[in-house]
Order: structure tokens, then sequence, then C-alpha cells
């Protein structure tokens, strides 16, 4: 077998896990590799106890009625938070293995992004969390801030790049406002909800000497969400917002 054909036989394999079909590069192998689903291991005590804890009590009040998720933001990925880290994203999975959970979000920042970073150390951090992230299994992903990190420091992430990343792994049923911009929709029509997920990074439409810190809506984005809104036809429907 050639080194092609092993490669290709590679990358048939991480899309069967993941059930995403694009080209694969090598870089992009081990985004998807970090990515794919895994069950937690090794869990203390102490996690184990607080999550049954939380899922009692979450499952004491829940009916026919109640919307269940579970929203995860600012990891903000470091050497020195990993362990704690990884410990939520055990407790996420075990209290989805307990009781109904309709969603999970991960609300943006799994990087720290501070001026110290280099661009490597952003995006092995970003790849930590892409892993840790992966116990947890989150529907929904989005993006924060320290994530698109423009004006944080001298580091540069397309939204191709975040696209990797990030919102490339959301539930199928996601409908994308734009496909590499990271605003999104995601309708659970059983629920008769609609969960519309906003993008505060979107720096489409700001200059590079903004002051803006990298909190922004586009006015593309905000056009799109209007329209996203009008809930036309579907009256008896509720509406969620998410963003970082």
């Amino acid at each position: 077998m050639s080194v092609n054909s092993k490669m290709t036989a590679i990358a048939d394999e991480i899309r069967s896990k993941t059930g995403l079909s694009d080209e694969l590069t090598l870089e992009q192998m081990v985004i998807d590799i970090a990515a794919i689903p895994t069950q937690p291991v090794n869990v203390p005590d102490y996690v184990m106890q607080e999550a049954e804890r939380v899922a009692d009590a979450v499952k004491s009040i829940q009916n026919s009625n109640t919307i269940s998720f579970i929203a995860l933001a600012d990891i903000h990925t470091q050497p020195d938070y990993q362990d704690s880290i990884l410990h939520m994203a055990q407790a996420t999975n075990i209290i989805k293995g307990k009781i109904p959970i309709d969603f999970t979000a991960v609300l943006g920042d799994v990087v720290y992004g501070a001026s110290t970073d280099t661009y490597d150390e952003h995006m092995k951090n970003l790849l930590t969390s892409v892993r840790i992230l992966s116990i947890a299994n989150p529907d929904i992903r989005l993006d924060g801030n320290h994530d698109s990190n423009i004006y944080v420091a001298d580091i540069s992430l397309a939204p191709s790049e975040l696209h990797r990343y990030t919102y490339r792994f959301n539930n199928p049923n996601v409908v994308a406002g734009d496909t590499e911009r990271g605003y999104f929709h995601y309708d659970m029509e059983d629920s008769k909800i609609r969960v519309i997920c906003v993008n505060s990074a979107d720096l489409k439409d700001i200059s590079p000497n903004s002051p803006q810190n990298g909190h922004h809506v586009s006015a593309e984005q905000l056009a799109w969400l209007v329209d996203t809104l009008d809930m036309t036809g579907l009256d008896e429907w509720g509406v969620i917002v998410l963003a970082h």
C-alpha cells in the first residue's frame, strides 16, 4: 500500500468516526481525531458524587414540559487548568448518561488568548480543548473573543481556521447562517424550541485598529438574526438565544 493509499485509508476511518465528509489534510486529521467522542476514564470520586447530585436535583424537577441543557463557557484552556476542565467534561458526560438532556453547548473562549500567548501556544491550547470537550460531546459550539483573539494578542485566526476547531463539529441539524462565521440556529421540533446561536466575536466589518477587542456582531449577522427571530407560522414555539 502506497503512502497516499495509507493516508486515504486513515482519512476514511476518521470520517467514519466523525460522520463528516470533507477532504482532510494532515493537520485536519489531528483535529478530527481529537474531536472524536470518548468516554471518561479515571473519574475522581468527587466528580462522580457531584455529577450524581446535580443529576438527581435536575431530575426531581424535570417533567414533560421542561427543557434541560448544559452550557459550558470560558474554559480558557491553560496547563494549570487542564485537570479542572477535564473533570468538568467528565461530570457533563456522567450527567448526560443519567437524565434526559436536550443539548449541550460550549459558549466560547475555549482558549485563554492572553497577550503572552504565542501562535503555537494558542493552537496547542485550542487542540487540548477539542480533545477534552470530546468527552462532553457538545451539540453546539460557539466562538468567544479569546478564540478569535484578533485584538487580544498578535494572533489572527481566520474564520475558516476557527471553523476547523469549533462549529465544524456542531450537531448536523444545526442550520448555519454563515458556515464559517459561526452563527446558526438549531430547531428542536418535538419540543417546539428554536435555539438561536449568536457569534458575539463576528469581526467581519471591523477594522484592525478598532477598540472592540473582539466583541462585535456584524451588520450581516444582525440582518440574519432579525430573519431568524421571525417565528411566523410557529406561534406555539419558544426561543432560546445563546452567545458568548
